[in-house]
């Protein structure tokens, strides 16, 4: 039995910037996952782009399933129907209440005499009491920004060569489009450091040069 779920907004978003035939072939594989969990071979970009989509599909089945195992039960009763306290239980808890002492009338600490502060003790106690008001200036948060095509190349090449790779195994434009189309993730949390990723990417797809041969990195 096919199973239901949320077609998202920006589904339409993504299909619209897409080609007639790669619209047809990613909504296809999104009807396929979202009805029947299964998965379409897709070309290596529209793959990219599934994956993006594919934990909105997720999210929007489970949040199905548990609405319709129950949840938080309706009231059995109106407002109406809910028994009212009678006057003999009333007069009960009045007579049983102790009177309430406000704050303005409570004797505290605030109430005995102190002595005056000068000025001076006041500005020094000021000084060394910590600044609370604004705690987020404490902490520095550092926001990812992703690289532009020409560092991810260079860096990628530097570091091949360092390993002795050949950076030719290794593409800067696949790299960015991959890691653009699922928004900078890597598996479910977000890229933190996209060096990282590069030097992951160079050891997976780089071979090592050749000792003594001809080629221009073997001798770096």
């Amino acid at each position: 039995m096919a199973a239901a779920f949320t077609i998202f907004e920006k589904f339409g978003d993504v299909c619209a910037a897409l080609n007639e035939a790669d619209r047809k072939e990613l909504c296809y594989a999104i009807c396929m996952y979202g009805m029947f969990g299964q998965e379409v071979e897709l070309p290596y970009l529209l793959k990219a782009i599934f994956i993006s989509l594919k934990e909105d599909i997720d999210n929007s089945k489970e949040s199905r399933m548990r609405g319709s195992k129950g949840g938080r039960p309706r009231k059995s009763q109106t407002d109406s129907e809910v028994s009212e306290p009678d006057s003999e239980s009333l007069e009960m808890v009045s007579e049983t209440r102790k009177p309430e002492v406000s704050e303005n009338e409570k004797p505290g600490v605030s109430d005995v005499a102190k002595p005056p502060v000068s000025g001076n003790a006041a500005k020094t106690e000021s000084q060394t009491k910590p600044d609370q008001a604004k705690p987020s200036q404490t902490k520095g948060v550092r926001r990812f920004a992703p690289p532009a095509l020409a560092d991810v190349r260079g860096y990628a090449d530097s570091y091949a060569k360092q390993k002795g790779l050949d950076p030719g195994g290794f593409d800067a434009e696949r790299f960015i489009d991959y890691y653009t189309a699922n928004g900078w993730k890597v598996g479910r949390n977000a890229m933190r450091d996209w060096k990282a990723a590069v030097r992951d990417w160079v050891r997976r797809d780089c071979r090592e040069t050749k000792k003594g041969g001809s080629d221009e990195y073997s001798a770096l």
